[in-house]
């Protein structure tokens, strides 16, 4: 089976039809454009942050339903201006962009609207060729350990601001505007 190719057993794990479209990659089938639930910090919130335009910043991946949690983690990422935090709304939004970047680390909410993120996470992992990409768990969930899935680490909600700091800087490269 080629990286493209999900088989349809696990497209059936997620609840939301959108989503099995968004990963099918089937050109018979509607393809989705990246709706209003995504955000990225823009460019000229990179230029007040000091980042250097037209250099790639590191990119991650944050997908979290929940406004007041994604607006959290852009105020962190406000910290570590030469990262780049994209936020998607739901499973379905984080296939459809999922073509145009690439992250080097996945933070997952495990409820989504429309699929689990236990589930969404292998999906994007076949389907994008993101098997390498370091993911969290990012959780109210107090039961849920890393146990047999695919994801390094478990960040609780609430969240210890200062650990997912420190997290940022052990994996991902440091800024080199200096």
């Amino acid at each position: 089976m080629s990286a493209k190719e999900v088989p349809d057993e696990l497209l059936q794990t997620c609840a939301a039809a959108k989503l099995a479209e968004a990963l099918s990659g089937n050109p018979g089938r509607r393809q989705m454009s990246a709706p209003e639930s995504l955000e990225t910090r823009s460019s000229s919130a990179a230029a007040a942050a000091g980042t250097v335009p037209g250099r790639a910043r590191p990119q991650v991946l944050y997908i979290e339903d929940e406004p007041l949690n994604a607006e959290l983690m852009r105020a962190l990422f406000d910290r570590r201006p030469h990262l780049e935090l994209i936020v998607a709304a739901d499973g379905a939004t984080a296939a459809a962009i999922a073509p145009t970047i690439s992250p080097q680390l996945l933070l997952v909410d495990l409820r989504l609207p429309d699929c689990l993120g236990s589930e969404l996470l292998p999906l994007l992992r076949l389907r994008f060729g993101w098997r390498e990409v370091r993911a969290v768990a990012v959780t109210a969930e107090h039961g849920f350990g890393v146990g047999s899935s695919s994801f390094a680490e478990v960040w609780h909600k609430p969240m210890d601001l200062v650990h997912v700091l420190r997290r940022l800087d052990e994996w991902l490269p440091p800024d080199t505007s200096d």
